[in-house]
C-alpha cells in the first residue's frame, strides 16, 4: 500500500474546526500551541465570517491540517500494517505549505503559520484597489476543459482571465478581474458550460497575484528552509518540487510554463536544490494554475494507490475520485475520522 498524504486548501473551513483534536491528542495540542492563541481562538471560537477572511483562513486551515496530520502520524508509525508506507505528499494551494512542513522543508509550525498569515495578507492586498474594493474573483466551470479554455480566450479581452485551478477532468476554476469573469460566465453559458461564481476575495492563482508573489519570495528566503528528496508534488509543475530549479517557470497571461521541470529524466544531472529554488517555485505558485489533475495522475503513475486528505472537509478526496476511481481515499479532520482511518490502515 503506497500512500500519498494530501493537505487541504481554502474553502472548507468551519467554526470549531480542530477543537476535538486539540482536546484529545497531545500531538495536536503541540501544533495549536505553536500556532499561538490568536489562531487557536479563531479556529475554535471564530465566526464563519471571520474564517472566510483570507488572512485568517490560511493560517487556520494550515494549523488544523497539521494538527490532524501530526496526531495521525504518531499512531500510524507505531501501528501501521506492514505493507503501508507514506511515499508522497501534495497540497492544494495553501495546502502545499502544509505538505512542505510535513516533509521537513519548512522548519516548524510557527514558521508555517507566519508564512500563511503573510500569504493571506499579501493575497488580500493584491486583490483590492486603492479604495479597498475587491477587483478580482473566481468561478467554477463544469464541462469540457477545452471549451473552458476557449471561453477564457474569448472573454479575456484586455483584462485578466486564466484557467486557474485544473481540479478534475470536467471541473476548471477560472480567475480574473470582475468584468472578465462576468464576460466568461455569459460566454460559457452559451457554450453549454455550467458556471458557479465562487465567494472569494480575489483572483487567486492569476497574474493579479504578482505583487503577493514577489513578497512571498522575499519572505520565504528569510526563513529556515531544508530542501528534500522526499516527493512533495508541486502545484506549479505537478511533479516533485525537488526537481524544480529557479528559472524553470515563466509566467504569462495563461499562468506559468514549467518546461524545465517536466522532463528531468532526459536532462543531465543538475545542481543541488537550494532554498532560493523553493522560494521561486512557491512564489510562482501564487500566480499560476494549480495542476491538480496532472498531480493525481503523476501520483498514480508513481505507484500511489491510497490517499489520505488532512484538514477540514474532504474536497480533495472528491476530486481524486473524479480523476481516478481506482485510488482508495480517506480523510482526517477530527477525532472520529482519525480513528476510522487508523482502524483501516493499522494492525488491530
Amino acid at each position: 500500500m503506497k500512500i500519498a498524504c494530501l493537505f487541504a486548501g481554502q474553502g472548507a473551513q468551519y467554526p470549531g474546526m480542530g477543537k476535538d483534536l486539540y482536546e484529545k491528542y497531545e500531538e495536536s495540542r503541540r501544533v495549536f500551541d505553536a500556532a499561538g492563541e490568536k489562531i487557536r481562538s479563531l479556529c475554535f471560537e471564530g465566526t464563519a465570517e471571520e474564517l472566510r477572511m483570507t488572512e485568517n483562513t490560511q493560517p487556520c486551515v494550515y494549523t488544523v491540517t497539521m494538527a490532524a496530520y501530526e496526531a495521525f502520524l504518531a499512531r500510524f508509525e507505531k501501528e501501521k500494517k506492514a505493507d503501508a508506507k507514506i511515499t508522497a505528499m501534495a497540497g492544494f494551494s495553501l495546502g502545499e505549505y502544509a505538505a512542505l512542513t510535513a516533509a521537513g522543508v519548512i522548519a516548524d509550525i510557527a514558521t508555517g503559520v507566519e508564512l500563511m498569515e503573510c500569504r493571506g495578507k499579501y493575497m488580500g492586498e493584491a486583490g483590492r484597489n486603492e479604495a479597498g474594493e475587491n477587483i478580482g474573483t473566481m468561478a467554477a466551470a463544469i464541462g469540457d476543459p477545452q471549451k473552458v479554455r476557449d471561453c477564457v480566450e474569448k472573454a479575456r479581452e484586455n483584462g485578466i482571465l486564466v484557467a486557474a485551478n485544473i481540479n478534475a477532468p470536467t471541473q476548471t476554476v477560472v480567475s480574473g478581474d470582475v468584468d472578465a469573469v462576468a464576460r466568461f460566465g455569459e460566454i460559457a453559458k452559451e457554450a453549454r458550460l455550467r458556471v458557479t461564481p465562487l465567494s472569494v476575495g480575489s483572483a487567486f492563482h492569476s497574474p493579479m497575484m504578482e505583487p503577493a508573489s514577489e513578497k512571498m519570495r522575499s519572505l520565504i528566503l528569510t526563513k529556515e528552509i531544508h530542501p528534500t528528496d522526499f516527493p512533495v508534488y508541486s502545484n506549479l509543475t505537478a511533479r516533485p518540487i525537488s526537481e524544480y530549479r529557479k528559472g524553470d517557470g515563466a509566467c504569462g497571461a495563461d499562468g506559468c510554463s514549467t518546461d524545465g521541470a517536466s522532463g528531468q529524466e532526459n536532462m543531465s544531472p543538475r545542481a543541488p536544490q537550494t532554498a532560493e529554488d523553493i522560494a521561486d517555485a512557491m512564489a510562482l505558485q501564487l500566480m499560476s494554475p494549480v495542476q491538480w489533475v496532472k498531480t493525481v495522475e503523476n501520483l498514480k503513475a508513481a505507484g500511489v494507490d491510497t490517499v489520505i486528505e488532512f484538514g477540514p472537509g474532504k474536497t480533495l478526496c472528491g476530486l481524486v475520485k473524479k480523476i481516478d476511481k481506482t485510488i482508495q481515499t480517506y480523510h482526517v479532520e477530527n477525532a472520529e475520522t482519525l480513528e476510522e482511518v487508523l482502524s483501516a490502515l493499522c494492525e488491530q
